[in-house]
């Protein structure tokens, strides 16, 4: 069982959402700790599966992705062996930086970023469709981006 988060670990989070780069001292200051036990802290949420990691998020237009495409998959069977090969196959696609197994009217939502139209034909023929068992694929693609955020009130 996780530690239980208190009110210095949730500031702690909550900031360093916003921006992984400050400085120890600095989240400190803002949070009311010192350098030391804050940086003992990150350590421990690290230690005890809070944080997984920290990471830069690139924008994909600039580089070069001008198309993002979410894809909802619709199996035809789902036994544990269809199942397992499915996240299998999807998993060794690049492109795929979002996918979930999820509930309801459908199976799986990925998320495909692509260079273009042109891309994305071909991963979806020569890849999508020859995957076996899938019957249904719908897809959206992003028109406007308005609201995309990493971070999630830690409360």
């Amino acid at each position: 069982m996780k530690k239980k988060l208190d009110e210095f670990d949730k500031a702690i989070l909550n900031n360093i959402q916003k921006d992984c780069r400050i400085s120890n001292k600095k989240l400190g200051e803002i949070i009311g700790l010192t350098e030391t036990p804050v940086q003992i802290r990150i350590q421990n949420m690290i230690k005890a599966g809070y944080i997984r990691g920290f990471h830069a998020i690139v924008d994909p237009n600039a580089v070069g992705y001008e198309l993002i495409a979410y894809v909802h998959v619709k199996l035809q069977d789902h036994s544990e062996n269809n199942l397992s090969n499915y996240t299998t196959e999807a998993m060794k696609m690049e492109e795929v930086i979002e996918f979930y197994h999820v509930s309801g009217s459908i199976d799986f939502i990925m998320r495909i970023a692509v260079k273009n139209m042109r891309e994305w034909k071909s991963i979806f023929n020569n890849r999508l469709v020859k995957m076996p068992g899938i019957p249904h694929y719908e897809t959206s693609f992003v028109v406007n981006e308005v609201r995309c955020e990493t971070a999630m009130i830690v409360r």
